[in-house]
C-alpha cells in the first residue's frame, strides 16, 4: 500500500494488444519495474504482479484443443500443442520399419536390416487404388565396382527399380498405379557380390513409407495403357480417364471398359456415365461397356456409387 496515496493500493488490470506480432510463435518480453523518486517513496512495498494471461479471440489460429485444428485434410493428423497454442499437422502416412518386416535373408543392422545376399524384406499394405506414393529409405555397400540394385514388387508385379548408390541412408521415392485391397510389398536385393569381408556388396533397408493417398473425386484416375488393371475407390462419384488411345496405324471400332468389384459379390448400387452422357446402372460381378471409337484423344468416365466401394477396371479395343 502507498501511505501517500491510499487509493492506488489496489489491483488493476492492464491489457496489451499483441496483434502487431502476427500469428505463429514469437518471443515477447514484458518488463516490470519500480523506480523510487525519493526516500519517502521507498518506504513501502513497490510494484506487485498478481498474474499474467494471454487470451486469443476465436479465429486467430491459436488453439486450445485438437478440435480447433481440423484442416479438412484426411491425410494429416491434426493436434494442438497446449504449451504453445499452435496447431500441428503431421502427415498420416503408414510407416513400415525394416526390423519388423518379414526377412527372407539377412540380419539386423543399426536402424534397419541388412540383406547380405539376394533376397527380400516384405510387408502387407491395404491399398485404396489410384496413384500411390512410396518412399524406401535405404543404403548400400560398394563392392566389385558396383552398388546394390533394389527392386520393389507389389503383389508380384515390379513397380520400381533403382541402384542404391549411397553408403548413407537416402530416400528413394516413386509413384505407381495402385491396386485395391491388402497386397504384399517386397523390397528385393538382386545383385549380390562377395569377395571377402572387405569386398562385400549388401543392401540395407531402414523403412518404407506409404503416403496417404486420399483420392480427390474431381481428379480423374488415369486408367493407363490398354489391358492395364487399375483399382480405385469411389464414395459418391469418381472421375476416370483413358488418354492412351494411339494404336499405331490401326483404328479399332470400339473401346471396351470392364468394371468389377473387390469388396462385395456384385456391382449393385454402382453406375457409370461416358463423356457426360446418360448414367447406366451396372450389375453382376463384372460388366463391360462398349464405347464407339471415333478417333478421340481421350475418353472421360464418371463412376457413381450409393455407398463407399472398392472397384477395379481394365480397358481394351476391338
Amino acid at each position: 500500500m502507498n501511505p501517500l496515496h491510499p487509493g492506488l493500493g489496489k489491483w488493476t488490470t492492464k491489457s496489451i494488444p499483441l496483434g502487431e506480432f502476427g500469428t505463429g510463435q514469437a518471443d515477447i518480453q514484458i518488463q516490470f519495474g519500480f523506480i523510487p523518486t525519493s526516500a519517502a517513496a521507498s518506504g513501502f512495498d513497490g510494484f506487485m504482479v498478481d498474474d499474467v494471461s494471454i487470451d486469443s479471440p476465436v479465429g486467430t489460429g491459436v488453439c486450445t484443443s485438437d478440435a480447433d485444428c481440423d484442416d479438412g485434410d484426411v491425410c494429416t493428423l491434426d493436434t494442438c500443442d497446449l504449451l504453445t497454442g499452435i496447431c500441428e499437422f503431421t502427415p498420416d502416412n503408414d510407416v513400415y520399419e525394416a526390423e519388423t518386416m518379414y526377412h527372407s535373408t539377412g540380419n539386423a543392422y543399426p536402424d534397419g536390416w541388412n540383406l547380405y545376399s539376394n533376397g527380400y524384406v516384405s510387408f502387407n499394405h491395404d491399398f485404396g487404388g489410384g496413384t500411390q506414393e512410396m518412399t524406401v529409405r535405404a543404403a548400400g555397400s560398394l563392392a566389385g565396382g558396383a552398388w546394390p540394385d533394389m527392386r520393389v514388387d507389389v503383389n508380384g508385379t515390379p513397380v520400381f527399380a533403382t541402384t542404391v548408390n549411397s553408403a548413407s541412408w537416402a530416400d528413394y521415392s516413386f509413384s505407381y498405379p495402385a491396386p485395391v485391397g491388402a497386397m504384399e510389398v517386397r523390397i528385393y536385393f538382386t545383385n549380390d557380390y562377395y569377395d571377402g569381408p572387405s569386398n562385400d556388396r549388401n543392401l540395407y533397408i531402414d523403412k518404407a513409407v506409404m503416403e496417404c493417398s486420399a483420392t480427390d473425386p474431381s481428379t480423374p484416375v488415369n486408367l493407363g495403357p490398354m489391358n492395364h488393371q487399375t483399382g480405385f475407390t469411389v464414395d459418391g462419384s469418381q472421375a476416370l480417364v483413358i488418354d492412351q488411345l494411339a494404336f499405331g496405324g490401326w483404328t479399332p471400332a470400339n473401346i471396351i471398359v470392364g468394371i468389377g468389384h473387390t469388396d462385395s459379390p456384385t456391382l449393385d448400387g454402382v453406375s457409370l456415365s461416358v463423356d457426360g452422357g446418360a448414367v447406366v446402372a451396372l450389375a453382376g460381378e463384372w460388366q463391360q461397356i462398349d464405347i464407339p471409337f471415333t478417333g478421340q484423344s481421350a475418353i472421360s468416365l464418371t463412376v457413381y456409387s450409393t455407398a463407399p466401394r472398392s472397384l477395379t477396371t481394365q480397358w481394351w479395343a476391338n
